[in-house]
């Protein structure tokens, strides 16, 4: 399963740059996109284990994850689907 995950996410990650932010700096977005996947990819890591260096137990380093995983899903629901704009006119 997390070889599927982990497959499909780097599958996924162009189309929805470009559907976000479009076309015009697509090498540049999706450089930085594909940089904080590699970033993410070293701190992780680290920051989980030492976690599990202080605590003496992966407790805690699953419940930071889970914590993150909260933020990250609350912060998807405010985000707009690609073409999306909000209507300021005064009618």
């Amino acid at each position: 399963m997390t070889g599927i995950a982990y497959g499909s996410l780097l599958a996924i990650f162009s189309a929805l740059t470009y559907d976000y932010f479009g076309m015009k700096n697509a090498g540049i977005n999706y450089g930085w996109v594909f940089s904080s996947f590699a970033v993410a990819g070293v701190v992780g890591p680290l920051t989980a284990g030492h976690i599990v260096d202080l605590t003496k137990s992966y407790n805690g380093a699953y419940l930071f994850v889970a914590a993150l995983l909260a933020v990250s899903a609350i912060m998807v629901q405010f985000l707009k689907p690609p073409g999306e704009t909000k209507d300021i006119s005064i009618s």
